[in-house]
């Protein structure tokens, strides 16, 4: 196994055991049957979009169930996680099509334009990271940090060109590594096809980024050499904001201010990181201070401590759902 860090975030999907996403071990779009996460049950009849089993297209007989709880999806539950694939689906082609761009500015040798691109090109991948330990090691070779890399390893993926970028201000032989990148982003887009999805492991995941947000990326050590660590951040928020507004209408019938303390929480955090905000981006994070690195570790864990309660509070509606009245 390569790497700690994709290590620390596989554990960490564990430690959430059945709640955690997978992906399909087979490409075939037709062919959802190996899911263990959602699967038809044969109480209900009618069907639902193939999407929503991680097929991709199609459609599959019969109601799905959260196997967290046992219980079938809503309709409710349904279009929540159909909403989620969209949205990592369009975060995807965004980061691939700008990826797109950043390697043609290197392979032009324009390091200006390349530094333009670079925090741009990960946007899209940094707001699907409540999903990225469900895409095995392609986490590590796009996203693998130098200080991360093993002996043994080979270290490919977007910060092998930041370092060229920033720290080398060189570079020569990274056609290579921009193909290789954009080969992983391609596979990344086939996999979104097939992971599989529950409304309560949207709510874990979104929870698990932002406690690594909080613990790790707040140091600086994501972006180590262009410090574009803040165009990460609100990527991450963006990212986690997106479940709790898919899954809101769900959670609001079961706590409603759960849901209200959220919204304030969310807004409070978008406010810090509005000070940081210069033009289209945001300011070199080398230039924050510690005093002021603390400040928003703060306003992240406070809205961390609410956000662990959203999946109890989603799964209350699955629950309910479940009782021999309740329709699907």
């Amino acid at each position: 196994m390569r790497l700690h860090r994709a290590s620390h975030r596989l554990a960490a999907a564990a430690a959430v055991s059945a709640l955690v996403l997978t992906v399909s071990a087979c490409g075939d779009d037709d062919d959802s049957a190996g899911s263990t996460n959602i699967t038809p049950t044969d109480s209900a009849g009618g069907s639902v979009s193939g999407s929503v089993a991680g097929s991709g297209s199609g459609s599959a007989s019969g109601a799905f169930e959260d196997q967290a709880t046992g219980a079938p999806l809503t309709p409710e539950e349904q279009t929540a996680v159909e909403g989620y694939r969209n949205y990592i689906t369009a975060q995807v082609a965004d980061s691939v099509t700008v990826t797109e761009e950043l390697v043609e500015a290197v392979k032009a040798d324009d390091i200006t334009k390349a530094k333009t691109l670079y925090a741009k090109s990960r946007i899209g991948w940094e707001s699907i990271e409540p999903v990225a330990a469900a895409f095995g090691d392609l986490d590590p070779r796009v996203d693998l940090r130098e200080a991360d890399v093993e002996d043994g390893d080979t270290w490919t993926g977007w910060h092998v060109l930041e370092k060229a970028l920033w720290e080398d201000k060189d570079l020569e032989g990274m056609d290579e590594i921009g193909d290789t990148l954009l080969d992983d982003l391609d596979e990344l887009t086939e996999s979104v096809k097939t992971v599989e999805i529950t409304p309560t492991a949207m709510a874990m995941g979104a929870k698990e980024l932002l406690d690594e947000v909080a613990s790790g990326k707040i140091t600086g050590e994501e972006e180590a050499f262009s410090h574009t660590d803040l165009v990460d951040f609100k990527a991450n928020l963006d990212g986690a904001r997106k479940v709790f507004d898919l899954l809101k209408p769900i959670a609001e019938r079961n706590d409603a201010d759960l849901v209200k303390t959220l919204e304030t929480e969310f807004d409070d955090v978008d406010m810090a990181l509005e000070k940081y905000e210069k033009g289209d981006s945001y300011v070199s994070y080398d230039t924050v201070t510690e005093s002021e690195r603390k400040a928003l570790t703060d306003v992240v864990n406070a809205l961390g401590e609410p956000l662990s309660k959203l999946a109890g509070a989603i799964q209350s509606d699955s629950d309910n759902s479940a009782s021999p009245s309740s329709t699907s």
